[in-house]
This record gives C-alpha cells, structure tokens and sequence, in this order.
C-alpha cells in the first residue's frame, strides 16, 4: 500500500532485517541474526468523528446501586459501589433495565465484580524479590496487594440527548497513604463510552508496582487483539526485542508458565485492544458473531494484560498447578507499569523505568465492534 492513500489514524514502521546467504554451523542460510524497526515521520488523515446525533437519544436511569445509560442499540452501566462501568450491553438494551443493575453481558457479573477498579499491585517477580526482598517487601509492608477501595463521590450529568457524564471520585486506602482516583465517564449515543482517569498518590508511599485498572470480563470474549509491541510479553525495560505490530491471541494462550508463578503477559507501547467471542467453543454455541469491545487510547500508549488470574492469585502460590485458572478474564489496563530490574543477580530497576508515587492519567475509549455493533 501507498504512504500516499495512509488510512487514517495509521502508524508506518520500516523494519530492516539482516540474514545471510549461506549455511554456517551457527545458524541455517536465511536465518534472521539482527532486525530493527524504524517509526517513520508520516502524516496521515485524522481519524473523522462521528455524529452522534445520528443515533438514538439516550435515557438515564437512576438506581439505589448504580445508574443506566441506554438507546435502541446499546446499554451502558456504572455501579455506585465501586465508581466503575459495570454493565455494556448491545443486545435487547430496553428489555434489561433491571439486568444492567448488577451488572453483566461483557462485564462479569456477581461478586467478582469486587475486584474492578484500582489497581496499583502485581505479583512480584523473581528480581522484585532480589536482594533483601526489597521492592516485593516493601510493596506488602505499604498495604498495595489489598487497598481498600471507598467511592468518595458519585454524579451523573446528562449533557444532551446524546451525551451523559458520570463523574467519580474513588480512593485506595493503604498502610501510610494510598490513591486517589479522579474518572470522568462520558457516554455517546454512538455506544462509545469515554473515560478520562486520573490516580494522585497521597501520604506515605514507596515505588510502586503499576498504576491502573483491572475489570473482570466475561469468559467467553476470549479471542484478544491489540496494536503494541508484541507477540510476547515485554516490559518498559524488556520491549526492544519485540516489534511493534496488530497482534492475535487467545487469553488462554497470554500466561506464561514461569517455574515460580510472577507477574506475566504484560504489553507496552499499546494504541487499541479488542476482545471478541470468535474464539471459543461457547462463543460458536452462541453465534460466535465477533462480538466485542474495543479499548483505545485518547491520550499516551498504555499497557495492558489479559489474563485468567488476578495478581494475588499469582502472588498467593509457589508452584503452576496450585494455580487455578478463574473462567472470568482479568484485564489490567495501565497508565505505567514498573520495569523488571535485574536484582536477582544485579541492580534493580532504573528509575527511568520504575513507578514513582506520582500524578498519573489514563485516557481510554470504550467502543462496540463487531457484526452486533455495525462497526
């Protein structure tokens, strides 16, 4: 394709590629022995917007635990407990007012729904672990594996007939400070929901693990894609070996099987994920149609995992098969996620990599695609 008719929005890399021509007793003719990938200066078309008033009027219902946004096409839900979506819904949005209250349809419903929100803990890793245990020690002694999670505030604001803003204010108490997490949600009738978060640290912390969130979604939108670095798991400090690129996976197929269970599966550099039910024997029995949710930056690349684990899961055993595998997905999506260090054998993670207790934001757009979106 050429530069000249670019899609917009789209990125152009050069990856130069070295391999020589004969056999050797190293490596077979053809064998790649060096690449490199180049982002190229390309200007491209902006991405158009789309008219939201093309699409059905929204209607806001208030509830004891939570509030509904809904048209003809779509459902939309936010749980007054946690300050988080708790609900999306393409399918017979009108039908299921009282559903959407506890929650479901791609979200997971029932008390899983708990964990949703802020995350700022990973299971340590070998390295977190290294020299004294300093950085993993320091984590459990600040109280980040179990912050306890309080909405400090819950408002809901209808702009216009296609728009309704839910604003949050929610904070994760630990031992001597903790998080303090600012979100405005903003809902179009387009289905798109927008979330702009912002996590301001306060009191006593040490470096952190990550900052983000994790959701639990439901089993069946298994089959993952994202535009970030991959196909493997990489680390700010551990992504030059993998090339930028439009990656596919099964969430089965993200976890990797380290001797002693640690953090895994994480991705950086990351424009857009979606997780669709094409890839799943439930999902066929369902129609299989492609159905899903898509996840995009507005703001900075972020980092994300799609796992069958929460971090405590992994955190809590020694051994792979004590690690039981929960039918719901864990998707952590990360404003910054700490590197890897060496501090098993060497030095630990160099600050340009490591997670200070500061201000941070994650500016996301949640969006329907496949056959039942229209997209």
């Amino acid at each position: 394709e050429k530069i000249s008719s670019a899609k917009p929005g789209a990125e152009f890399w050069l990856r130069v590629s070295f391999h020589p021509r004969t056999d050797s007793l190293w490596s077979p003719a053809g064998f790649e022995i060096a690449w490199q990938q180049i982002k190229l200066d390309v200007k491209t078309p902006a991405v158009p917007q789309i008219e939201v008033e093309h699409f059905p009027a929204l209607t806001v219902r208030n509830e004891t635990t939570g509030v509904l946004v809904v048209n003809d096409n779509f459902g939309v839900g936010f749980s007054r407990e946690s300050g988080m979506i708790n609900w999306y819904t393409l399918n017979a949005v009108q039908a299921n007012w009282r559903k959407g209250i506890d929650g479901g349809e791609f979200f997971a419903p029932g008390e899983i729904q708990n964990l949703n929100g802020l995350q700022v803990w990973r299971a340590p890793t070998d390295n977190d672990k290294g020299f004294g245990k300093w950085l993993a020690r320091d984590w459990r002694e600040a109280g980040l594996s179990n912050l306890v999670r309080r909405v400090e505030s819950f408002e809901i604001r209808q702009l216009n007939v296609n728009g309704v803003r839910v604003t949050t204010v929610v904070t994760g108490g630990a031992k001597d400070g903790g998080i303090k997490l600012k979100t405005v949600w903003t809902v179009r009738s387009d289905g798109s929901v927008e979330m702009d978060a912002h996590f301001e640290p306060f009191g006593k912390l040490p470096l952190l693990p990550r900052v983000g969130l994790v959701f639990a979604i439901e089993h069946f939108y298994d089959h993952l894609e994202w535009l970030g670095r991959g196909p493997w798991e990489n680390y700010s400090d551990r992504k030059d070996a993998t090339d930028m690129g439009v990656w596919s996976s099964s969430v089965s197929g993200q976890y990797v099987p380290y001797v002693r269970p640690q953090e895994n599966g994480n991705k950086e550099d990351v424009r857009w994920l979606t997780l669709t039910d094409t890839n799943t024997a439930s999902a066929q029995a369902r129609g299989g149609r492609g159905d899903g949710l898509r996840i995009e930056t507005l703001g900075e690349p972020f980092s994300f995992s799609a796992l069958h684990f929460t971090a405590n899961d992994v955190a809590s055993v020694r051994h792979n098969y004590d690690l039981k595998p929960r039918e719901e997905i864990l998707l952590s999506l990360d404003a910054k996620m700490s590197g890897l260090g060496n501090s098993s054998c060497g030095p630990g993670v160099l600050e340009k990599f490591s997670v200070p207790p500061t201000n941070y934001s994650l500016h996301l757009k949640f969006s329907p695609v496949g056959n039942g979106s229209g997209n």
